[in-house]
């Protein structure tokens, strides 16, 4: 939605900018993001009306911005490839506010069946090229009818009535 609306003030401009990043480099989140980067707007503007300098504020939200980071780093706990249980925890908390309710916990073993297909290890770590994943979105089905094709799926229409409707191992 925030992509879509066309603003002129500097702040709403910035509170869009975060959406968009956000969702680039993540997917997911921008609703957080907008809340947060809202309320720290907020609090900046608290600060401005006490004569305190922008450049402090900035400064200050560096030094919270590099201690959060810390903290998280500190938090952290390393996940592999094989730890299935926990990336589809990682999948459901995903899904979360993301109208999939009862079904998340089925698309969550999808999820985390479709990326371990495409992972491999480089130099040490585990890297995902999810460009090898396709989401087909197909209307008028139910969620639980979701499922993993491994292979390619060509959507066409035969040309000739007399042409197979599908092809199993195929060379």
């Amino acid at each position: 939605i925030l992509k879509e609306i066309d603003v002129e003030h500097p702040a709403a401009k910035m509170v869009v900018e975060v959406a968009k990043t956000q969702d680039e480099e993540c997917g997911d989140g921008t609703t957080s993001a907008v809340i947060i980067s809202g309320e720290l707007l907020k609090q900046a503007e608290m600060l401005i009306d006490q004569s305190v300098h922008p450049t402090i504020i900035s400064n200050g939200f560096r030094m919270a911005s590099e201690k959060a980071l810390t903290i998280l780093k500190d938090i952290a706990i390393e996940v592999t490839a094989k730890d299935k249980k926990i990336l589809k925890e990682i999948a459901m908390t995903a899904m979360t506010g993301k109208s999939v309710g009862s079904s998340k916990e089925y698309l969550a073993d999808i999820t985390v069946q479709a990326v371990s297909a495409v992972s491999e290890e480089k130099d040490g770590t585990w890297v995902a090229d999810i460009d090898n994943i396709k989401v087909e979105k197909k209307h008028g089905g139910a969620v639980a009818d979701s499922q993993i094709i491994e292979g390619i799926i060509i959507d066409k229409e035969p040309v000739h009535p007399s042409m197979p409707r599908s092809l199993a191992k195929a060379q």
